[in-house]
């Protein structure tokens, strides 16, 4: 955990025409990368910071990133139960990071959420605010949600679940047909069956591949 005090460079005392950066509610304010940045990626970052820089910085790689979802988007908000009114604004502002330790040294991010909190009158505000920046190394189970793991694993995974819920099946039925006291029991209808188990998720593959824009 750590924390910053800040300082608004904005005139946040007077209202203005467009939202600004701490007004937003549930918006994406900034992207971040899945992996750590080089040295010479950072220092070509901080160069962004000046549109005198010659020559410009080809920023193409991390829109291409965002455009393909392979960035994580980093949305705002106000803390849960609070309504944002004009004329407010937050004195503390969190950013929780969640990551994937996949090695003793290596880390991959998965998740960033900020949220505003501790609202005050802005025309009684100093113009300082509390910046906290917190960290959380994910848990298997919610890494499993998050799908951080190999594509390869979820393949295993989910045939390993279908052949379970197959097999759970079977035994039901044998369990029903060796006990059972009719001279004649109904057969097992494997077809009707199948067909009312797999159009469900035969149609949300489909649907999966199709080309979106």
């Amino acid at each position: 955990e750590l924390q910053i005090s800040c300082f608004y460079e904005e005139n946040y005392k007077d209202a203005a025409a467009s939202t600004r950066w701490f007004e937003v509610e549930g918006d994406t304010l900034f992207h971040i990368t899945l992996e750590a940045e080089s040295r010479d990626a950072l220092f070509e970052a901080s160069v962004l910071a000046n549109d005198q820089s010659s020559p410009e910085v080809n920023t193409a790689k991390y829109v291409l990133a965002v455009e393909t979802q392979e960035t994580i988007p980093v949305s705002f908000g106000p803390e849960e139960g609070i309504e944002v009114t004009r004329g407010i604004i937050p004195t503390e502002i969190s950013i929780g990071l969640s990551y994937f330790q996949f090695s003793p040294t290596d880390k991959r991010m998965i998740s960033a959420e900020g949220v505003y909190a501790a609202y005050v009158n802005a025309k009684k505000h100093d113009g300082t605010y509390l910046l906290e920046l917190t960290t959380d190394a994910l848990g298997w189970f919610d890494l499993l949600n998050f799908f951080a793991f190999d594509y390869i694993f979820y393949i295993g995974l989910f045939h390993a679940l279908g052949l379970i819920s197959v097999m759970i099946v079977v035994g039901f039925w044998a369990f029903t047909r060796a006990f059972t006291t009719l001279k004649d029991p109904p057969r097992f209808r494997f077809m009707p069956y199948l067909r009312i188990m797999t159009q469900g998720p035969s149609q949300g593959i489909f649907l999966s591949m199709m080309p979106f824009f």
